[in-house]
């Protein structure tokens, strides 16, 4: 099914829409019950249960913190990377004001530079998701590509409309040495952690080893602006042999995108000086041999410059960065889930 959007590519409303239609990907989460899962050869687990509810370090772990909770992990050694497939979360009780009826919940995943995370991708589950206290919470049908010898994190939160809270499980002992409880901004940005580094979450990390071409949906940072900001496009690919990239856009025309001289690289850095409001869609072509595979596109809002957006073309007055055309924009949705605004 496809809805069709009217956005104005006004600064913080046409940006937000498309980013967000893009960003958020639903998938199963699912009460799995007081057992662990078993961890598979190259998931990551930390299986050490909290014995009740606790704040590592003085830190707010429960998941209805403005900052979720999380933690970070560090990847194997295949050479060719991995594939998040699924993620466990133990619940640690502490919980209150929970809906009857359920509400939809949020895993973040984020690439990990020092204590720096940047988003990679936003799954969301269904908005009637209820569990008991005390289970483990199951993630399925994910597909995030990470790197060998890497580290990530994740996070978990419920909506911020929502309500209620509950503790998520961890333990002191620096159990797990890959990684530790943080607060995860949603967007990315600087994580706070423990100022004893030693608290884990209860967790398991279901990766499996790339054997074949496998590309993500590039990220964007940010995700667009006024004419003249700096955009750094990114992809995570992983698979066997030497990987060969190739940016394409379309202008913002709408129609084909075609290769852009000299983008070869994993990362594409933008200078969008000159670019006239609109919506700018970016992929890369990743080949390995006789392999190869177009990523999902990522979109870019694009607005005119603020000095140049002052008056309207009817000439009459009007604040900076609202004067802007509309644009018409298709935006594919699952055709079997609820969108949750």
């Amino acid at each position: 099914m496809k809805r069709i959007l009217t956005l104005s590519l006004a600064l913080g409303s046409a940006m937000a829409l498309a980013v967000s239609a893009r960003a958020q990907t639903f998938a199963t989460l699912a009460d799995y019950g007081t057992t662990a899962p078993t961890p598979g050869p190259n998931d990551i687990a930390q299986l050490v249960a909290a014995s009740g509810a606790n704040s590592p370090d003085g830190l707010n772990y429960y998941f209805d913190n403005s900052v979720p909770p999380g933690q970070t992990f560090t990847t194997g050694s295949n050479a060719s990377g991995y594939t998040l497939g699924s993620l466990s979360i133990l619940t640690a009780d502490n919980s209150g004001q929970l809906p009857a009826g359920g509400q939809a919940y949020y895993l973040r995943i984020y690439s990990v530079s020092g204590t720096t995370a940047t988003l990679m991708a936003t799954y969301v589950s269904t908005n009637n998701f209820t569990f008991i206290d005390n289970d483990w919470l199951q993630w399925t049908g994910l597909n995030t590509v990470m790197a060998p010898n890497a580290q990530y994190a994740y996070s978990f939160g419920r909506i911020s409309s929502g309500a209620g809270w509950e503790n998520l499980s961890n333990v002191g002992g620096d159990l797990y040495a890959g990684g530790e409880v943080a607060l995860i901004p949603v967007a990315g940005g600087a994580m706070t952690l423990g100022s004893s580094d030693s608290y884990d979450a209860t967790f398991v990390v279901g990766l499996t080893p790339v054997t074949t071409l496998t590309v993500s949906t590039p990220t964007a940072t940010p995700y667009g602006g006024a004419a003249g900001t700096a955009i750094t496009l990114n992809e995570v690919a992983a698979g066997p042999g030497t990987l060969q990239y190739q940016w394409r856009t379309d202008g913002a025309s709408g129609g084909a995108r075609t290769n852009i001289s000299a983008a070869t690289s994993a990362s594409l850095a933008l200078d969008t000086t000159g670019y006239a409001p609109g919506f700018y869609r970016y992929d890369v072509v990743v080949t390995s041999g006789s392999m190869s595979v177009t990523s999902a596109v990522v979109i870019l809002g694009i607005t005119a410059p603020a000095a140049a957006a002052t008056r309207s073309a009817q000439g009459s007055p009007c604040l900076p960065r609202t004067c802007l055309p509309s644009l018409t924009e298709t935006v594919a949705q699952p055709a079997a889930a609820t969108r949750v605004v």
